[in-house]
């Protein structure tokens, strides 16, 4: 997991590249890059053209949204080839920086050898013909909670007259930026987000007790937030392993996702654990009980991809 004390000084540094974005209302993204995810080759303006629709979906979360899973033990998949060569029609932007491209093994993940739920999603929704569709907006970071206990770090949305977490804000500017280069060429619809995160609020039964209340907000804020493109997105979380939190601390967390299906008509889950996705089996020399397996990895995004494909069917 990210060790908290280095990544206070990331966040900070990357606060500070936030702030300069929206100061400048510029993007990272180049005019080739905007040719990558365009169907349309002519340099024309917006303004001359009836601007395409794209479906976008943000993902974010910690360390199994991150991708700290390793390709290697893939190479026997039938479909790895596939993995590694790449999804040309279906594109991310992660990290925090607006260039989108193709979803493949190598990139999105913590490093170039290890990958995330994107890689299971693209091949989900390729195979479905959602190709040219969908593009993925990516913000994860590892060992990270919704709690304000540590805010610089959190993901804590601005509530109770407190300023919102660290990584709240990074994420929120990362995602206008991206979805403002989008809107340059096409009629965006922010369509879904996916969560994979409340492990490390695991940490203490207090944590695990106010998580509700965090994560209620959280999307309420996001979709204040974000209610240009959609004031009700929905929101697609997935239940943590039982590995997480002393005793059944996961349950607590578990419980909170799954109270906030009752009370949100647009707030979904994904059960990894009636689904089997395991944790104990990788690396082969010494386990990982904190991240799912590679194939797990896979399932979860497939999981996402066919959640997402369920509420927004094509026509």
């Amino acid at each position: 997991m990210t060790n908290l004390k280095s990544l206070a000084c990331i966040v900070v540094s990357l606060l500070v590249c936030g702030c300069q974005n929206n100061t400048n209302n510029s993007s990272s993204i180049d005019e080739s890059s905007i040719n990558e995810i365009s169907s349309s080759s002519e340099e024309v303006s917006s303004s001359e053209i009836e601007k395409e629709k794209i479906s976008v979906v943000l993902l974010a979360g910690q360390s199994n949204m991150v991708g700290t899973t390793s390709w290697e033990y893939l190479v026997d998949d039938e479909n790895y080839e596939e993995y590694r060569m790449g999804y040309s029609d279906i594109l991310i932007a992660y990290d925090g920086i607006c260039r989108f491209r193709p979803v493949k093994l190598t990139i999105g993940g913590q490093n170039p050898s290890m990958f995330g739920p994107e890689i299971g999603m693209a091949s989900e929704l390729s195979y479905n013909f959602y190709n040219d569709k969908v593009v993925f907006i990516k913000y994860a970071v590892g060992g990270t909670r919704l709690n304000p206990a540590d805010i610089d770090v959190s993901w804590t949305p601005p509530i109770d007259g407190n300023k919102p977490g660290g990584l709240y804000k990074i994420f929120t500017n990362f995602v206008h930026n991206a979805l403002e280069t989008l809107s340059e060429r096409y009629e965006v619809s922010l369509d879904a987000m996916c969560w994979m995160q409340g492990e490390s609020d695991c940490d203490t039964t207090a944590m695990a007790n106010k998580y509700e209340y965090y994560l209620e907000n959280f999307v309420n804020c996001l979709r204040e937030e974000f209610k240009e493109y959609n004031s009700d997105f929905a929101f697609i979380d997935a239940y943590i392993s039982q590995f997480w939190g002393s005793g059944s601390l996961y349950k607590i967390v578990n419980k909170a996702k799954y109270n906030l299906t009752l009370k949100d008509s647009n707030h979904y889950i994904i059960d990894t654990i009636e689904n089997g996705l395991t944790y104990n089996k990788e690396p082969l020399s010494a386990p990982d009980y904190c991240h799912y397996d590679s194939q797990s990895e896979i399932l979860l995004g497939r999981l996402f991809a066919r959640k997402y494909m369920e509420l927004f069917p094509l026509s």
